[in-house]
């Protein structure tokens, strides 16, 4: 006999609302998402690239700097999406408003990441394993860690999958949103990791289509003017901008799964 309470997701109807969606609103989300989200992994894209250019310092500045964008234009398009009515401004105001909390709900998870990996840096010393060492690979227990370490990461991803929503939506406390999200995502967490998967994926064949084209046309472009790190931030700008469109879905579906499950 089926449960009467048990919850159920409907991807397909739920993609269907959001394809609707953008078409319809694309006037105000894509110069949202472009302005924010494109220049955020633009800053993502090119820190990565001073990182290997030998500057850490100016390349975590670009991180941190991207990051926040990133995050910043997800929340205001969450806002436009949970919202109907409000200008630009508004959504504008709405994330920047709930930017602290979902920056609080990252140091959560960053301290859990920590404390996760430090029995995994005392066995090693214990082992007698330092980072030269780790060329040929983590030792066998190490590596099971590991990979439950990526596990109990995936599962926060999917289980907390709706807090940035429920945030804009409700302008819940921190403390709210972790338990509200939590019970939404009880029972459909398979629908919401084969999103996640799917998105993934994309974003991953997107961005490396456009690394590849942008970098051998913007590589030339370099050669011949001879500026230095100038294919890199263009390729960057480009891929950027790629990503914030595979965003832009990405976040306005999650709006419209937070409303599903939050009915």
């Amino acid at each position: 006999m089926s449960n009467p309470n048990r919850k159920s997701l409907p991807v397909s109807a739920i993609w269907d609302e959001t394809r609707a969606f953008v078409r319809r609103e694309s006037h105000l989300l894509i110069p949202v998402a472009l302005g924010t989200m494109g220049l955020g992994q633009t800053g993502l894209a090119f820190g990565s690239s001073l990182s290997e250019a030998g500057a850490p310092i100016l390349s975590l500045v670009f991180v941190l700097a991207g990051l926040m964008l990133v995050v910043f234009g997800q929340l205001a398009i969450m806002a436009l999406t949970l919202k109907p009515g409000l200008s630009v401004g508004e959504a504008l105001g709405i994330g920047l408003n709930r930017l602290p909390r979902i920056i609080g709900f990252g140091l959560i998870v960053a301290l859990g990441v920590i404390v996760l990996l430090l029995p995994l840096a005392v066995y090693l010393a214990a082992s007698g394993i330092k980072g030269p060492d780790l060329e040929g690979g983590l030792p066998p227990g190490a590596s099971l860690y590991v990979l439950i370490m990526v596990g109990v990461l995936i599962w926060v991803s999917i289980r907390f999958f709706t807090l940035s929503a429920h945030i804009v939506d409700q302008d819940a406390q921190l403390g709210a949103a972790i338990s509200e999200s939590y019970k939404a995502t009880r029972g459909v967490a398979l629908p919401i990791l084969g999103v996640m998967l799917l998105f993934l994926l994309l974003s991953l064949v997107v961005q490396s289509a456009v690394q590849l084209i942008f970098g051998l046309i913007f590589g030339a472009v370099g050669k011949m003017l001879g500026v230095a790190l100038l294919p890199e931030l263009l390729v960057a700008l480009a891929t950027g901008m790629a990503a914030a469109m595979i965003g832009l879905y990405s976040t306005v579906l999650t709006a419209y799964v937070w409303r599903h499950l939050s009915r």
